[in-house]
């Protein structure tokens, strides 16, 4: 009996996408595939010759024990807490960081507020309080103190105000910086005042105007506030990861069908990161089963024309950012993003849990480098304002290219 020459070259393929994944430790997505193999050699088998049909039962059943071992396999212990002092450390070294900023800026209550929360939230984790993150601790811990005036100078140990690249330094390669003059304290403001009711720019709304942002703040059942001055000193600072009072995005009916669980990109990568190198990459953009074509062009034409022309259009509206304005991964998951949506820029949280499939693979748009984060984070953003990932879409890319930015109106 001849055996159908396409059912067996689809078993040899599917044999060898296992062992590629295999190979690549990809474990679930290895162990699917020798599940698979091995189903369609065991239908070939009884329609085979008899001398072909053993080898094909043989090959079969290891197929299924390989299956069973991936299954079975025991996360490496070592790694995950190898993973898990890594985030620790990342966001004992974000708190520094924000703290220092402050400090830099010259708001004093800020800078003492986030001095404290760092040197409290650190102190949690006694094993990773050695080396740079120590002295750093020890530093933040005296200049708190000299703060609040209730420290007295010694020899022994600086007093002097932090700066930011200290503490970016201990995340990536050191590097020297000259000290900064402190700026005088920034203004106060309050979001409920409407005297403050002020744009990121030096113009101030009327009356009038106010009511119609009123009106129109109110997207999908949600508020989204015009973006104002007050917002750049938003904080990003937690004593555990943020999660969206929002709760989770509604989502798409082809994301429903694969769709496993929401993680954080620390699950998904080691060193995740917003915009892989200075400026993003319109190549690095692939989309999946959202239909949000129109955006996701808006997406590739504004990374390219930052790339080209070194217009900030995307990594100018994605928050926290690096004093020189390049947006931060946050360790505690807090984005927020600037959109401009009904005629001005608005304000708009998010925190970073992405759906994926039980493969582990994202179920929204991201980019080709796994480490890199800006395109489903934007994506999110506008999602979430769009009232989910099940949003009905669009033909045109003239609304979407206008809500990443309003500095392109040709």
């Amino acid at each position: 009996m001849s055996i159908p020459v396409n059912s067996l070259d689809d078993a040899v393929e599917v044999a060898k996408k296992a062992v590629k994944f295999d190979e690549e430790g990809e474990t679930n997505i290895a162990a699917y595939y020798y599940e698979a193999a091995a189903s369609l050699l065991e239908q070939l088998a009884p329609v085979s010759d008899s001398e072909k049909a053993e080898p094909m039962m043989a090959s079969a059943k290891q197929y299924k024990l390989r299956a069973n071992d991936l299954r079975m396999k025991t996360p490496n212990e070592g790694r995950i807490k190898g993973d898990m002092n890594n985030m620790m450390a990342k966001r004992c070294y974000f708190l520094l960081q924000q703290a220092i900023e402050e400090d830099e800026h010259g708001d004093k209550q800020d800078a003492i507020e986030l001095y404290a929360k760092a040197v409290e939230y650190i102190t949690q984790f006694p094993d990773l309080i050695q080396g740079d993150l120590k002295s750093l601790t020890l530093q933040a811990l005296d200049r708190a103190e000299d703060l609040k005036g209730i420290k007295k100078h010694q020899p022994t140990r600086s007093s002097q105000p932090l700066h930011s690249s200290t503490a970016n330094s201990s995340l990536h390669e050191k590097s020297t910086s000259s000290a900064k003059p402190v700026p005088k304290p920034k203004q106060a403001f309050h979001r409920a005042s409407n005297v403050n009711l002020q744009g990121a720019g030096n113009d101030t709304y009327s009356d009038e105007e106010k009511e119609v942002l009123l009106f129109t703040s109110h997207i999908n059942k949600r508020d989204y506030v015009p973006f104002m001055s007050i917002d750049l000193l938003e904080k990003f600072q937690y004593s555990m990861p943020f999660s969206d009072q929002a709760g989770f995005l509604t989502l798409a009916p082809k994301q429903k069908r694969d769709f496993y669980k929401f993680v954080r990109p620390e699950e998904l990568c080691s060193d995740p990161c917003i915009v892989f190198g200075s400026v993003p990459n319109y190549l690095n953009i692939k989309q999946t089963v959202i239909s949000d074509c129109s955006f996701v062009a808006s997406l590739a034409v504004s990374a390219s024309y930052e790339k080209s022309f070194g217009k900030k259009l995307v990594t100018a509206i994605i928050f926290p950012q690096s004093k020189d304005k390049q947006p931060l991964y946050n360790p505690f998951g807090k984005y927020m993003v600037k959109l401009h949506i009904n005629g001005i820029a608005r304000k708009v949280i998010i925190d970073d849990s992405l759906p994926i499939d039980k493969f582990g693979r994202l179920l929204c748009s991201y980019s080709s480098n796994k480490n890199e984060f800006w395109i489903s984070l934007l994506e999110k953003a506008y999602m979430k304002v769009m009232g989910g990932y099940d949003f009905p879409g669009s033909n045109s890319v003239y609304p979407y290219l206008m809500s990443c930015n309003n500095n392109l109106n040709e």
